[in-house]
């Protein structure tokens, strides 16, 4: 189904992994509240590096409310590993790698 964008904001969640395996450690520095990208991706910062991660992305009105019409649907939960991405001359560590 094509769903209007217009007036959605993504409320990010994001974990890290422990030794486990588990998502149970959040990351508030990373955690966002942006409008909908036209172009449909998400980018976040402030991830330790070589870390794998757990973001979840609930879509909400301007104000934070949750939708309950189809937008709902645009929830979305990834897992990935990545790197650090490079913001200054001083990191050489690379950007992250099958990160979308």
């Amino acid at each position: 189904a094509d769903i209007n964008s217009e007036g959605v904001y993504f409320k990010s969640r994001v974990f890290i992994q422990d030794e486990e395996g588990n998502y149970s450690t959040s990351v508030p520095a990373a955690e966002t509240f942006e409008p909908m990208q036209s172009e449909r991706h998400y980018t976040t910062k402030k991830l330790f590096p070589g870390r794998r991660f757990r973001v979840e992305l609930e879509p909400t009105d301007q104000v934070g409310n949750q939708f309950n019409d189809a937008r709902k649907e645009l929830k979305a939960i990834f897992e990935e590993y990545t790197s650090c991405s490079i913001e200054s001359e001083n990191e050489y560590t690379g950007k992250p790698l099958n990160f979308e």
